[in-house]
């Protein structure tokens, strides 16, 4: 597999691991954020372009489940939005 195809984010919930996961692959971490406002709404910007290649997230979904589950979707629903290929 070529590493330079792929970009690989994350959640608020695997900020470490994926971190050790792109040292392993020695690829650098996807430029994102994910803000948190205190009416408990969520938003998720990514900050590189990612039309037409293959993205990989990772988010853990430990407490707060629903929280970090709903972040999931966002992102999941920001990278089809932004034209990732997977």
């Amino acid at each position: 597999m070529n590493y330079d195809e792929m970009l690989v984010f994350s959640g608020s919930g695997s900020r470490k691991l994926t971190a050790r996961i792109c040292d392993y692959l020695h690829i650098s971490q996807g430029k994102n954020e994910t803000l948190h406002f205190s009416d408990g709404n969520t938003f998720v910007r990514i900050l590189e372009n990612v039309r037409g290649r293959r993205v990989y997230l990772v988010q853990s979904t430990v407490f707060p489940t629903n929280d970090n589950f709903m972040e999931l979707l966002f992102w999941i629903d920001a990278f089809k939005r932004a034209g990732a290929e997977s």
